[in-house]
């Protein structure tokens, strides 16, 4: 099968497989062990901590490692809002977020917090105007995130972070799309918090972490820390850091090529500085699950937006925050590069979509 549905997650490389399988054998200590078994495989945890900082110019201590891009999104919040004054319970934030963020929105506006949602601009990203209109004594949290899941758009964080620095307000940013994809620099782009997820750059699935400022007291973890993944985790950032700059311009070409073979009844809704990688389209008349099912009858994957809320067939909450309608929203499908996605996958795809017009 072709697959064009790396945004919904990745298969794990041959050398982070490889990496879980041998530190499943060297590394079973539970780390909160104080023998010399569960020091080897702490140390090696910690190893692992100072890597991923690296990558975002975090501090080791500052890294914590969780379940994945939803865990790291809810303990972020928790933490940060645990930390805040129990006046302050104003939430700014847009109707883009990751469905894990949506839900909790909707619990804590149960809980008596004020949750702002601001406007989007025609191109698709954060209207940072309003955002500053949103702000008020009581903020204690804006929340955005870095790279839209449903179409690459990619938002303006520094400058989103730039205003939460001015007016003392934490900065939660959801990175599980833009890591290792883009370019983050926490300290240049006043990030408080920024989840990220293992399965999203080949390596394992139910893996995550989060940057979390040391400025700010985590919410207690309980359990035993998973060290395969997380050795396989980091093996898998490390090959991806390597090749970000040659998969980026990679990709440029392969939406390049999409956009030049698409027929004229497809359209593209991405905007054109979107990440390369994410391709959010639609087709005249016809909802997006449809199109998905004949590209599966053809053997091509790919979505109907975020892997976290498919078979429920709702209207894109991208496209409905856009201002489009219920019919227009259910539209948008979504084609998603990886490092094995070649020129003949992409036409084979198109292919298939004139396929689909005259039939």
């Amino acid at each position: 099968m072709i697959y064009l549905d790396y945004a919904a997650t990745t298969p794990i490389s041959k050398n982070a497989l490889q990496a879980y399988c041998e530190s499943a054998e060297k590394f079973y200590g539970n780390t909160n062990s104080l023998h010399d078994e569960g020091t080897k495989a702490k140390e090696m945890v910690k190893m692992c901590q100072a890597e991923l900082a690296s990558y975002i110019q975090a501090n080791e201590e500052e890294i914590y490692f969780t379940n994945g891009g939803s865990d790291s999104n809810l303990l972020a919040v928790k933490s940060i809002l645990g930390s805040s004054p129990p006046s302050k319970k104003h939430i700014i934030t847009s109707k883009l977020e990751h469905s894990s963020l949506l839900s909790l929105w909707d619990t804590l506006e149960e809980e008596g917090y004020d949750i702002s949602y601001v406007s989007i601009m025609e191109d698709g990203t954060i209207n940072l105007e309003n955002l500053r209109e949103c702000i008020t004594d009581e903020t204690c949290l804006i929340a955005i995130q870095h790279v839209n899941h449903e179409l690459g758009t990619v938002h303006p964080v520094k400058e989103i972070g730039e205003i939460a620095k001015i007016y003392n307000i934490p900065f939660h940013c959801d990175g599980v799309q833009s890591f290792l994809k883009l370019p983050i620099n926490v300290r240049d782009m006043h990030i408080t918090s920024l989840s990220i997820a293992s399965h999203k750059i080949y390596g394992p699935k139910g893996t995550g972490a989060l940057y979390l400022s040391k400025e700010i007291p985590k919410v207690k973890q309980h359990g035993t820390i998973d060290v395969p993944s997380i050795v396989a985790f980091t093996v898998a950032a490390q090959e991806q850091k390597k090749i970000l700059a040659d998969t980026y311009n990679s990709h440029v070409n392969l939406r390049r090529e999409l956009i030049h073979h698409i027929p004229v009844s497809a359209e593209i809704i991405s905007p054109p500085d979107a990440l390369p990688s994410i391709v959010g389209m639609k087709m005249d008349s016809l909802e997006g699950q449809y199109v998905m099912l004949w590209c599966n009858k053809y053997n091509i994957a790919i979505s109907t937006g975020s892997a976290c809320l498919v078979g429920q067939q709702e209207p894109s909450p991208y496209m409905i925050a856009m201002g489009k309608n219920v019919h227009e929203s259910k539209q948008l499908f979504r084609i998603s590069f990886g490092t094995s996605t070649t020129i003949e996958d992409i036409k084979a795809f198109t292919d298939c979509l004139k396929l689909l017009t005259t039939s």
